[in-house]
């Protein structure tokens, strides 16, 4: 079974890279209007366009894909590295000299 450790892997990752996606999409804090301007909003890639006269708003499939895909890989990676870590440190025996 599974470790304390490799959870807390994981979780950091997917945390961070909702929260990473979150950010991109805060509206700017420039103040101006721009009537034909359009913004991509995702890290690392792109999830959503916003449209303008050319284009209407568009949902970008295979960034959603990637950003999961990312996710998933990196969380797997982080969490094992945590496992070790966690492992070797809990292994270890307490003395209280």
């Amino acid at each position: 079974m599974f470790k304390l450790g490799f959870f807390i892997g994981i979780l950091s990752v997917i945390l961070s890279v909702i929260c990473a996606n979150i950010y991109t999409a805060l509206p700017d804090k420039k103040g101006g209007m721009c009537f034909d301007c359009y913004e991509t909003y995702g890290f690392p890639f792109a999830l959503y366009e916003s449209g303008t006269i050319l284009h209407l708003d568009e949902f970008i499939w295979a960034g959603v894909v990637a950003d999961i895909s990312i996710a998933i890989v990196f969380s797997l990676m982080l969490g094992l590295i945590f496992k070790y870590v966690w492992s070797k440190i809990s292994s270890r025996p307490v003395s209280l000299n």
